[in-house]
């Protein structure tokens, strides 16, 4: 299961946070069905590991079914995919005492950046209280899923 929340952060502070960051990959993620199936086939090459990644729909928590899958495979399966999107991801700490980091997308294509912020339970991600660089809680608009942002 994951559970996740995702906000629009302040374009003014993005280069702090990039600075801020403690590690960085690019992001490559590929789209083999249509957005509108009850799940999601994703690949995805992040940094130099590749992944297939089946995700139910939902916008704060949904089912997701990942396993790491060679380099050839990949390349492969990408021949078949519909949409894409790229990107690059910045890993923030937020908190030491909770182990907490937000992961911070900068997309090739748009103007706005996007964070989110992993939970173990529903109560914990309604509970949490955003920093003030997060300045739009897009969690429930499926605009901002991914799998609707990829061309």
């Amino acid at each position: 299961m994951e559970i996740e929340r995702k906000w629009l952060i302040d374009p003014k502070r993005v280069n702090e946070l990039k600075k801020r960051s403690f590690a960085h990959e690019k992001v490559e993620q590929y789209y083999l069905n249509d957005q509108n199936d009850a799940w999601v086939i994703r690949l995805k090459k992040a940094g130099s590991d590749c992944f297939i990644t089946l995700k139910s729909k939902g916008l704060l928590s949904r089912e997701e079914l990942e396993l790491h899958i060679s380099k050839k495979d990949f390349a492969d399966f990408i021949k078949h995919a519909k949409t894409s999107i790229k990107k690059t991801r910045y890993i923030i700490e937020l908190s030491t005492e909770i182990l907490c980091c937000l992961e911070m997308d900068v997309y090739d294509d748009y103007e706005f950046v996007t964070g989110e912020v992993e939970f173990d339970s529903e109560e914990e991600a309604n509970n949490f209280v955003a920093p003030d660089f997060c300045v739009e809680d897009v969690t429930m608009d499926p605009k901002y899923k991914n799998v609707n942002l990829a061309k």
